[in-house]
């Protein structure tokens, strides 16, 4: 009976709290859907906790964003928050980005009910989030930060990828480039949430006729100019044109 009783109190207490175990703030990913009270409506801002790092990344509306965190029970404090230097040119959202992580550093503490994020400072709520499904790779990966090797070709698994075929790309120029296993090729790119456009891509008019180097690069190359989506998972980075796959890539340190 007493056993029942304590049971239903905690019950009670985290209904009336708000204060759920940590487990539940870092399940998933969280998009931001109030900044200061105002709906942010499409906003691409979101936010994603990895326990085992104590970090946060994401995107603050425009750009990707990192930092850190420590929770105590429901209050939290964020630290070290940055973000990639891209300008947007959609009208606001640089400002809203702005704001959004001012709050962010100013946070004391949060609650969750249900699938709804609520982020305080002191009594004032200043962010609000709702849970995001599917669950999002925790990866604080960014394009800029890894020399991208191309894998085989789904098509053609016996064809190894061609010695040397990989892209780069350069966050402060908005370029990307790097060489197809025949020849060199640079374009620009520029990324929206998890859209992506890569364009302008020229290359040098080497011809290779060994190991059938130019049919995988006309593949990399038209992968590359059709690409309107990617994604970053273990060190893996798939571009896709919709729902389909077109080019996957192996991360190392450049």
């Amino acid at each position: 009976m007493k056993k029942n009783i304590g049971l239903l109190l905690i019950a009670f207490s985290i209904l009336t709290t708000g204060v759920f175990p940590q487990r539940n703030l870092t399940k998933d990913a969280w998009e931001l859907t109030q900044l200061n009270g105002r709906s942010m409506g499409s906003s691409n801002a979101t936010l994603v906790f990895d326990e085992t790092k104590k970090g946060i990344s994401g995107n603050a509306g425009c750009n990707r964003m990192f930092g850190s965190y420590s929770v105590n029970r429901n209050t939290i404090k964020f630290s070290k928050i940055g973000t990639t230097k891209m300008f947007c040119s959609k009208p606001g959202v640089m400002k809203d980005e702005a704001a959004f992580t001012r709050a962010l550093a100013s946070a004391t503490r949060y609650s969750i009910l249900g699938n709804t994020l609520r982020i305080f400072a002191n009594s004032k709520k200043i962010l609000e989030f709702e849970r995001q499904y599917p669950t999002v790779s925790l990866t604080t990966t960014v394009l800029a930060e890894k020399k991208w090797f191309l894998d085989p070709q789904p098509a053609r698994q016996s064809t190894a990828s061609p010695e040397g075929a990989f892209i780069v790309f350069d966050e402060s120029k908005q370029s990307a480039g790097g060489n197809t296993g025949c020849n060199v090729f640079g374009g620009t790119y520029k990324v929206d949430g998890e859209k992506i456009s890569i364009t302008e891509v020229i290359s040098t008019m080497r011809a290779c006729i060994e190991d059938d180097r130019m049919d995988i690069e006309r593949k990399m190359l038209d992968g590359l100019r059709k690409a309107d989506r990617y994604d970053i998972e273990d060190n893996t980075l798939t571009l896709f044109a919709g729902k389909t796959s077109l080019l996957t890539f192996t991360g190392y340190d450049k």
